[in-house]
């Protein structure tokens, strides 16, 4: 039975390290698990996938939640990324050009700006961080239904909604 400690990553070689108790001989160990193959168009929870499907490494990793490993190989492929050459997609001039690899933590981005891959990344952090702040029914901050009074703002009126019946 083996019970995981920590887990992180190594980028060159992009390895994932994983610290783990093995209580039938009762020591402290480190498994590497090389991420072969990898690239900066890799999708990360296929690798992740992968990972999991491989017996050689799924005891160990059965305990770690598939969201966190597939965090620390987005973070991998990510600094691959950074280091490929890069490129900027060709746009007319009147737009703002904007990179393929940048991807703005504004709530207020454009996301139809990116390309597949890179819009892949901006869901998996955002699925991320929504499971993060997810509370569930077993946390100690759980409230069953909360009542609130959210402050009436200033109504604004538009021409498709108003009152006025126009015959055509």
């Amino acid at each position: 039975m083996y019970s995981p400690k920590k887990c992180g990553i190594k980028y060159t070689p992009p390895t994932l390290v994983l610290i783990y108790e093995d209580h039938k001989m009762e020591k402290i160990k480190r498994r590497s698990i090389p991420l072969k193959k990898l690239t900066y168009s890799s999708d990360a929870e296929e690798v992740v996938e992968n990972l999991y499907d491989n017996p050689r490494h799924s005891i160990y990793l059965s305990r770690i939640s598939r969201i966190q490993i597939q965090r620390l190989v987005g973070k991998v492929i990510r600094e691959l990324a950074d280091d490929k050459p890069r490129r900027l997609p060709e746009v007319p001039r009147t737009s703002t050009p904007t990179p393929t690899y940048i991807v703005e933590d504004t709530p207020d981005f454009d996301l139809n700006l990116l390309d597949d891959l890179d819009l892949k990344r901006q869901k998996e952090k955002m699925n991320i961080l929504f499971e993060k702040n997810k509370i569930s029914q077993n946390d100690k901050d759980y409230e069953y239904d909360i009542d609130m009074d959210f402050e009436k703002g200033v109504k604004l009126e538009s021409g498709w909604d108003s009152g006025d019946e126009v015959d055509f």
